[in-house]
């Protein structure tokens, strides 16, 4: 997904440069800006999002601390939420950061 937005990104930065020399000096630094806020949000959504996989290795600890034996409650209970806590947080940081970008 990455991929596609770098892709767009690079095309409408091609075609600011090829738009510039008829553009005012003033549209083309709002264009500018724009493009910085654009790289800076989308680097710090997937930077979110490739640290959700890090609440995935609780669920793993937790698991393999049931498979030894130790049967608790706040363990049992720990797989299971962390399990859905990952599913739960990613859209949520994709529907947040989308709002910003459309005002």
């Amino acid at each position: 997904m990455e991929k596609h937005y770098l892709y767009l990104s690079l095309q409408v930065i091609r075609t600011l440069e090829v738009q510039r020399k008829s553009m005012s000096a003033r549209t083309a630094g709002v264009h500018r800006t724009l493009i910085k806020i654009f790289f800076l949000k989308i680097s710090q959504v997937l930077t979110l999002q490739s640290c959700l996989p890090a609440i995935f290795t609780l669920t793993i600890a937790c698991y393999l601390t049931a498979k030894r034996g130790y049967h608790y409650p706040l363990i049992e209970h720990g797989i299971r939420v962390t399990t859905s806590l990952m599913t739960t947080i990613s859209p949520y940081i994709t529907i947040l950061n989308i709002k910003v970008f459309r005002e």
